[in-house]
């Protein structure tokens, strides 16, 4: 049975989408440190299975600019299913509303740095697992950008939609989080290869 590629990935990045929202709620249900390592979770289902994060895509060039894109709408569809579904549960939609009222209250070059801290670490974290096999380096870069209140696009995408809060500036600030997402990862892949080029 042929199943088209594409659909196959798309597939892939809703889940994906469904595993970070697994982690967020778990996240919010426990706003501690435990909350943080909690959160790992989500990116640990993702890789486990495969399935298609654009954060976790930022960094390897060999993912195609349109993939990351395709991964990044599937990602965020994935964390709609979840997040209408939980909306209902008022604790953990005025929590994520306090979240991201938090987040989103600084000013655009502190949520775009943020957003690149969050993509050094998520990078290293996908190198740990993926070419280290060291689970617990890829928990501990997660639960510190937790821990940091660093901006993943991802997770901030649930909490904006169980929130129940889609302002335009909201939005924006969404998209300067993916941007910065992506310059952390990239950037950190290009500090890497000049260090073999310096060799």
């Amino acid at each position: 049975m042929y199943i088209d590629k594409e659909f196959v990935m798309f597939v892939k990045s809703i889940f994906a989408g469904v595993f970070i929202s697994i982690g967020c709620i778990a996240y919010l249900n426990n706003q501690n440190i435990i909350g943080a390592f909690v959160f790992s979770v989500g990116l640990l289902l993702v890789l486990l299975h495969s399935s298609k994060l654009c954060t976790g895509m930022f960094g390897f060039i060999e993912n195609k600019p349109l993939d990351v894109i395709f991964a990044l709408i599937g990602n965020v569809l994935g964390t709609m299913i979840v997040g209408m579904i939980y909306k209902e549960n008022k604790v953990i939609s005025e929590t994520a509303l306090t979240v991201m009222q938090n987040k989103f209250s600084h000013s655009y070059l502190y949520i775009f740095l943020s957003a690149v801290l969050c993509g050094v670490l998520i990078y290293s974290a996908v190198i740990a697992y993926k070419v280290h096999k060291n689970v617990i380096m890829t928990i501990m870069f997660v639960a510190t950008f937790i821990a940091m209140g660093a901006d993943h696009c991802i997770a901030n995408s649930f909490y904006i939609i169980v929130s129940n809060n889609l302002q335009d500036l909201y939005l924006l600030k969404f998209f300067l989080c993916v941007v910065g997402n992506a310059v952390g990862s990239y950037g950190l892949y290009f500090y890497n290869k000049l260090k073999q080029w310096s060799v």
